[in-house]
């Protein structure tokens, strides 16, 4: 089983939102090997992950907000209440034909149109910058944890990997280099990253006692080791093929790979996968 969803009535509405297969990078600051470990997880046969969507869940949470919002009226502008389930059968039917996951078919479809069911879903960078319009409508929350637990409402049954940088001075001069930041921030932004991670490890510790360990997996760019990404896909549930080298991607914050990383072939055992894209009849 992909997870076990907290809602009894997950599959009542007009979908399951149970029923793909979801996976999210959640890349905490960017510079964290994120793009390394997307095209890890691709090379397994069964995954297919979209990079950056500029934020697209934070889309997906203010239409959700903005329908929330939505007044009931009388004479000829009366509508029906809206249902929540239904509501997010939509947007996890928007993120998904937003990503156009390769050659995945719309949930819409008919079971047999549906053909191969990959485990998909994207990474991203942005997860814990709020936008001020989000922020402050939800006052009293955490904003650095409200894409994610908007995250865990349209995918119940999701799987999120954080994936941090532990050496803040390492990633405080990968940002340089790249003009994100500069003297006059550069300590408010060490100290803004330093606070998210707390609450992201705070979350996946959150997670693990409850008893849902298959819900997140933490994976520092220091961790990036073979042994680490096989554990990676056992918490996956593959028990068979294993990574045999590791991709060395975004050469010189070029998104190219390192002319010297090594082989494109990761997982020589591709075929003895036993994670398998299941066909539905």
């Amino acid at each position: 089983m992909w997870g076990r969803s907290p809602h009894d009535d997950v599959a009542a509405a007009r979908c399951d939102l149970c029923e793909r297969r979801w996976l999210f990078v959640v890349s905490l600051g960017g510079r964290t090997g994120s793009t390394t470990l997307l095209n890890m997880l691709n090379a397994h046969p069964a995954v297919v992950l979209r990079g950056e969507d500029h934020n697209l869940l934070a889309d997906a949470l203010r239409l959700w907000r903005t329908v929330s919002l939505q007044p009931f009226f009388k004479g000829p502008f009366l509508r029906k209440a809206i249902s929540p389930n239904n509501l997010l059968c939509d947007l996890q039917r928007f993120v998904e034909d937003t990503i156009r996951a390769g050659r995945e078919t719309s949930a819409a479809m008919t079971k047999r149109q549906q053909g191969s069911r990959h485990i998909i879903g994207l990474k991203e960078i942005r997860w814990m910058d709020i936008e001020p319009d989000l922020s402050s409508a939800y006052p009293g929350r955490d904003s650095s944890l409200l894409l994610l637990d908007f995250a865990t409402l349209l995918f119940p049954c999701g799987r999120f990997i954080f994936n941090v940088r532990s050496d803040m001075a390492a990633l405080s001069g990968s940002w340089a280099k790249l003009g994100w930041v500069n003297d006059s921030n550069a300590h408010a932004k060490e100290m803004h990253i330093t606070k998210i991670k707390a609450a992201a490890w705070k979350k996946h510790l959150e997670w693990r006692d409850r008893g849902s360990s298959w819900r997140s997996f933490w994976l520092p760019l220091e961790n990036f080791t073979i042994p680490n990404f096989n554990e990676l896909l056992s918490w996956m549930g593959e028990d068979h093929c294993r990574f045999a080298e590791i991709f060395h991607d975004n050469y010189n914050r070029s998104y190219l790979r390192d002319p010297d990383g090594g082989s494109m072939v990761v997982i020589p055992d591709s075929q003895t996968c036993s994670l398998r894209v299941p066909t539905v009849q």
